[in-house]
Parts: C-alpha cells; structure tokens; sequence
C-alpha cells in the first residue's frame, strides 16, 4: 500500500458474487496449483485484482533534480522503494497483480487492464474500477486521460456574502430544531427506564413467589422425575449408539466397495495405454539392439581378455595367500597348548572356592533353624495376649454403643415434636405469603393505570410539537422565496441567466431540505403513536395476566396446605420406624459380642497348629538341604574331571587339524595352476560362441497382427450396492429391543416396553442420520 499511496493505483473489484465472477473464481483456483498456498488462502472467495501504474518525473522535479525512489520491475510484478531513515537507505518490495512502469500508454494500460472489464459489463456482470493514491500521482491522468480543460464560473462577493449568512442561519435553525428533538428523546427514554424499573421489580416479585412454589413442588417429585429420565436417557443413548454403528459399518463397506472400482477402472486404463506404448517402443529397441550387439561383441573380447590377466594375477596371490596360512596355524597350535595349561590352573583354584561356599551354607541354615523355632514361639505367645485384649476392647464397645442407642431414641421423640411445630410454621408463613401477594398486586394495579394516563399526555404532547414544526418550515420557506425574489429583481440586467439558474438550483435545495425534515418528523411520531399504543396493549395484557396469577396462587396455597399435613403424617410413621430399628440394632451388638468371642477362640486354636507344623516342616527342609548339598559336591568332583579330559581332547584335535590343513595346501596349489591353464583356452571358446550366436543365430521378434487383450474388469453389481445401504430405521430399532428382551427377565422385559413407548413419545422427530427425504 506504501507504493500505491507514492505512485497512485488502479484497482478492479466485483463487489457481489455473481455467476461469472464464481465461475472464473473457480478457473483461477484450478489454474494456480503453482502458487503458494498463503496466497491462495488470502485470494479465497474474492475476486479483486490490485494493479499499480508508476508515473514519470514531472519537468519541475527534473528541474530541481528530484532523486527517484521508485524502480519498477513489470515482468515480476513488483514494485522496489527506496527509504532513507536515520543515514540509512532500505529497500522495500511490493508484489501486485499488474505493474506499469514509466513509459507504459494510456492504450496499453486500457488493452491489459480495462478492456477484459468492460466486455464483462457488456454481458451483463457486475464489475468496478476504481483509482486511489495521493495528489498529484497521476489518478485523474490515468482515468481521463490529458484532454480535460480547466473552466470556471464568476460568483460577485457580495451574493456570496450574502449566500454565506443566509446558509449559516439556516444551519442555526436546523441545529435548534434538532436539540428540541434530543431534549424530547431524553424524556422519551427517562420514561422508558422508569416504566422497565417498574416492570423488573413486578417481575423480582414474581420470581419469589414462583420458586416458593417450586420448592416444595420439587421435594415431592424430584425422585420420581430422576428415575424416569434416567430411563428414558439409557434407552435413547443405546438406541443411538446402534444406529450409528450400523450407519458406520455400511459406509465404510461403500467407501471401501468405490476404492476397489475406481483402483480397477485405473488399472485397466493404464494397462491399456502401456500396452500400445509398448508395441511402438518395441519396435524402436529392436533397431537399436542390432547397433549394440555389435558393439558387445568387440566390447566382450576386450573384457575377456582382462579378465584372464586378473585370474593370472588372483592365482598367484592365492598361492602366496595358502604359505601364510600354513605359518599361522602352526603358531596357533602353540599358543593353544600354553592357553590349556593355564586353564587347569583356575579349575582347580574354582574347586577349592565352590567347598569353602558350601560349607558356608551350611553354618547359615542352622542359624536359620534356630531363629524360625524362636519366631515361632513368639508368635503364639502374642496370639494368645491378642485374642484376651480383644475380648477386654469389644465389652467396652458393646456399652458405648448401648449408650449410644439410647440417646439415638431420645433424639428422634425430640425431632417429632419439632416437626409438629415446623408444620405449623409452614401453615403460617403460606398464609403471610397470600397476603402480600394480593398487596402487590393492587400497586401493580395502580401503577398500570398511572401509566395509561401518562402515555396519553406524551403523545399529545408529542401532536403539538409536530404541528409547531409544520408552521416554522412554512414561514422559513415563504421567508427565503421573498428574498430570492428581491435578488432577483436587481441583478435582473447584469447575470439573468446566471441567477435564474441559481435560485431555482436554490429553491428546489430548500425545497427538498424542508420536505426531508418533514418526512422525518412526521415518520417520528408515526413511531412514537405506534409505540405508544403497543405499551398500552401490553399494560392491558399485563393486567389480565396479573389477574390469573393471584387466582392461581391462592388456588396453589390451599393446595399446599394439604399437602403439608400429608407430608407431617409420613414424617410421623418414619420416626416410629426409626425408633423400631434402634431397638432392633441394639439386640444385634449383642449377638455380635457373643459371636466374636468365639471366633476369637477358634483363632488362637488355628495358629497354635499352624505354628506346629510349620516347626515340624523346617527340621525337614534342614535335612533335605544338607542331603541336596553331600550330592552337589560330589557332581562339582565329576564335573571337573570330565572337563580336563574335554581340554586335553581339544588340543589333540588342534594338532589332527594342523596336520590335515598342511596336507590340504599341496594339492589345492596343483589345482590354482591348473585353473589358470583351463581358463584361458575357455576365454576362447567364449569368444568363438559369442560371435557365432550373435551374428547368425540370434533372430529378432517380428511383428504379428494380433492385438493384447483386454483384462476383464471386476465391477460391482448394483444389486450389490444397493445391499450395502442402511436399512430403515425403524427396522433397526425393532432388531435391536428384539435382541435386548431376549437377554432380559420378564419383570425387565415389561420395564423396558414402558421406557421404550416413553422415549418414542419424547424423541425428537429428526434423530440425527435420520433420511427425511
């Protein structure tokens, strides 16, 4: 925007989407893959090109040697500034659709950028151009072109004096006018609030009384509400869950089903047009093949007879490769005697070690022996003092809770009485709360009446105003036709013409000025009228609501009453409950102090033999252990005897292997000489094969008449598709309670008909997924 504000712009816009421009919107989008995806982003549903036209130096900014700071570049579309700030010179680039330089024309500017709007217009689309930048940039130029004259008309000073008062006390007039109309919107609006305070107190009041009501409605039917719901929801959240499912699956298997079709159309097209380049490249190959196997047969005699110089050459390397072979096993078998003497060394020490650890062993496992025996015995001691402690601890238990139930009974003959007396409270805060809604009701009464009385003042008030308005413009336009007249009647000689066009001009903008205030005034008190007549309507309608609403509420305190004696009936029997269960309560202590006492006997009676046999199961394991460790020091001696014998094998097979490989060196160096003789008369008879099966035996595919066949497509059916879709949802549902009452019990089944009849009723009418068409 920098560049367009120094050098000026033209811009193209479609304001409204109309088809031509939707249709090239979508060209454009298809054309410009190659951009970059910001771009696009920025340009997405907007049809508008920004084009920026630089001018030359003028002959004044040449004069004084204006430096230029603006370099344009039309083939990449951008525009380079150069800016000065601090000492410092930076560049900025600006990117647009369209550049014109300097030297560009008027014709080439309007061939490129003009002309493709204007034959849009000319077919009927909707389309602008617009310039925009600083003064003296060239817009007018570049709109108009350089043929516009500079023309002027003469106006005396003292009519343009005079014009100037006549306008400024019109513009008095006019702002006068409109403060007398703000004044009369400020009373509008300060009765408008008080009339909404009054409506939000009736409204404060309503709301306490209706969740007084609400309290005592809700205490009695919440539970049952809940329970049904609840229901409700569980049934509908599975009968969703199912039909989605199933919509799930049969759209997957279709999506799946397309791919399949549209990967095999997509093979058979391909292999169609490989098919045909293949024949036409065959061709072409076979030409060449006959150039190349001339060349590979000059080329393979070349490379068999390297290749008998680098088998000479690997041979004697070979040779070389067995001598050393034969050094380093004899070295090895050396090395290999020293290594065994060493290991006998550590075996033996590795015997002495594994003696020492068993012995160890042993020593702690009496220990263990004795510390078990000793744990053992304090086991049944504590077990013992445990079970007495136990039998002290629930005596004093058994009193606390006794005490405990007899104040529990005491509570609940104190919590009747306070119930009768909270009943009795309830009856007289409903009968408080009667009376101060019939009060209310009077003063809402009284205020709706006061309200009438004042709306029918305003819109007199408002009458009056509209007829004073109506008399003020009619002397202000009799006012100004005398003094135009007067005008013109002494400049009649001098500029007739002129002032005869100027005071009709003027007449008919007074004319207008006054009718447009008029207009609007006459529009206001419409509006005021008819605002105030739907708050009458709605005052009337208040009333009538108010009415019912006292009628209901005394209807409603009558009917709380009752049901607040019922309430104090069922609080009454739910404490005589309670007092029957304490009782019963207490006689269960009992029978539990009892029961845990003899379970406690039974326990010291369980650990006493346990700790008995556990003793008798150690000095077992004490023997099989020292048994277990005898037999190991036995299989430690074998093991060790059988591994020297084993050390002394190995290095006997060392010295065989040894003697074996010196045997096999001579005869495998008769066999590489004898390998570099048979090589060299096969390169030969390479060669005399080659030329002749390449030269005279080999024979080139000749064409045929036959065409490919074509692979046979494996398409759907459209049976086959039309299986995959989602049956009807009713069909659906009645598979899936069908499946579920088969899984239920008789008393589920008939709980779950009512839930299922009860969703059905409260579902909506457009299950989501649901086909309405």
């Amino acid at each position: 925007m920098d560049s367009t504000q120094r050098r000026g712009g033209l811009v193209s816009l479609s304001p409204s989407q109309t088809p031509r421009s939707s249709d090239k919107l979508v060209r454009e989008l298809r054309s410009g893959d190659s951009n970059s995806s910001t771009k696009n982003d920025r340009d997405k549903g907007v049809n508008v090109q920004v084009l920026v036209r630089c001018r030359p130096l003028s002959e004044e900014e040449l004069k004084i040697h204006t430096p230029v700071v603006i370099s344009c570049n039309e083939s990449r579309r951008e525009v380079s500034a150069v800016q000065s700030i601090a000492n410092k010179q930076i560049d900025r680039t600006f990117a647009f659709d369209k550049v014109f330089g300097p030297t560009s024309q008027q014709k080439e500017l309007y061939d490129q950028a003009v002309s493709p709007i204007v034959n849009e217009v000319l077919e009927g689309y909707n389309c602008t151009i617009f310039a925009y930048g600083q003064t003296g940039t060239g817009k007018t130029y570049t709109m108009e072109g350089g043929a516009r004259k500079k023309n002027g008309i003469y106006i005396p000073r003292d009519r343009y004096l005079h014009e100037e008062s006549e306008k400024k006390a019109m513009a008095e007039k006019i702002e006068r006018m409109e403060l007398d109309s703000e004044s009369k919107d400020k009373q509008l609006m300060e009765l408008q609030e008080l009339y909404n305070s009054q409506q939000l107190l009736t409204a404060e009041l309503s709301d306490r009384l209706e969740k007084t009501e609400k309290k005592l409605e809700e205490t009695e039917h919440a539970l049952f509400d809940l329970e049904g719901k609840h229901r409700q929801a569980n049934a509908t959240i599975k009968e969703k869950e199912f039909l989605i499912s199933n919509l799930l699956k049969s759209e997957k298997a279709l999506i799946e089903r397309a791919f399949e079709v549209r990967a095999e159309l997509e093979n058979a097209a391909s292999d169609v047009s490989s098919l045909f380049a293949k024949i036409e490249r065959k061709d072409k190959i076979e030409d060449g093949n006959r150039i190349l196997i001339q060349k590979f047969q000059s080329q393979l005699t070349q490379q068999l007879e390297i290749l008998h110089k680098t088998v000479a050459a690997s041979v004697t390397q070979q040779e070389q490769q067995l001598k050393d072979m034969e050094e380093d096993m004899q070295s090895f078998v050396s090395m290999k005697a020293e290594a065994t003497e060493e290991l006998r060394g550590r075996l033996g020490k590795l015997k002495t070690m594994y003696g020492s650890g068993v012995k160890a062993l042993d020593d702690i496992t009496k220990e263990l022996e004795v510390n078990s025996e000793s744990t053992f015995s304090d086991l049944n001691s504590e077990v013992s003092k445990h079970s007495s402690a136990l039998e002290d601890l629930f005596k004093g238990i058994a009193s606390e809770a006794d005490a405990l139930l007899n104040d529990l009974q005491s509570s609940l003959h104190k919590q009747e009485e306070k119930l009768s007396a909270y009943a009795q409270q309830q009856r007289e805060a409903h009968a408080r709360a009667v009376e101060t809604a019939r009060s209310v009701s009077k003063i809402t009464v009284n205020f709706f009446e006061t309200l009438d009385a004042h709306a029918s003042k305003l819109s007199h008030i408002v009458e009056e105003a509209q007829t004073v308005n109506d008399q003020k413009l009619s002397e202000l336009e009799k006012k100004f036709e005398e003094c135009a007249a007067n005008e013109e009647r002494q400049l009649l000689e001098k500029v007739a013409e002129l002032l005869a066009s100027s005071n009709a001009r003027k007449k008919k903008l007074v004319q207008v000025a006054v009718n447009d205030l008029r207009e609007s005034a006459t529009s206001r008190t419409s509006k005021l009228q008819q605002e105030m007549s739907t708050m009458q309507d709605s005052t009337s309608t208040v009333k009538a609501e108010w009415t019912v609403h006292m009628e209901k509420t005394e209807c409603h305190h009558d009917e709380d009453i009752s049901a607040v004696e019922c309430g104090k009936k069922d609080l009454e029997e739910a404490l005589q409950n309670c007092l029957k269960k304490a009782n019963l309560g207490a006689q269960q202590w009992k029978n539990a102090q009892e029961s845990l006492l003899i379970l406690e006997n039974s326990n010291v009676a369980s650990v006493d033999s346990i700790v008995r046999t556990g003793m008798e199961a150690n000095q077992v394991l004490r023997a099989q252990f020292s048994s277990a460790l005898s037999t190991a020091l036995e299989d430690v001696d074998t093991a060790n005897k059988d591994l020297f014998s084993s050390i002394d094998h190995s290095l006997q097979l060392d010295h065989d292997a040894c003697g074996n490989l010196n045997s096999m060196i001579v005869p495998c160096c008769g066999d590489l000489r004898e390998l570099k003789g048979g090589h060299y008369h096969k390169i030969v008879e390479i060669t005399e094969n080659a030329g002749k099966c390449l030269l005279y035996e080999y024979t080139v595919d000749e064409p045929s008449c036959s065409t490919p066949r074509k692979r046979s497509f494996n398409l759907p059916s459209v049976a086959s598709i039309e299986e995959l879709r989602t049956p009807a949802f009713e069909e659906l549902l009645k598979t899936f309670w069908d499946a579920r009452s088969a899984k239920q019990a008789n008393g589920d089944v008939k709980q779950i008909g009512v839930v299922y009849e009860s969703a059905q009723s409260v579902r909506d009418s457009r299950v989501p997924l649901t086909a309405i068409n």
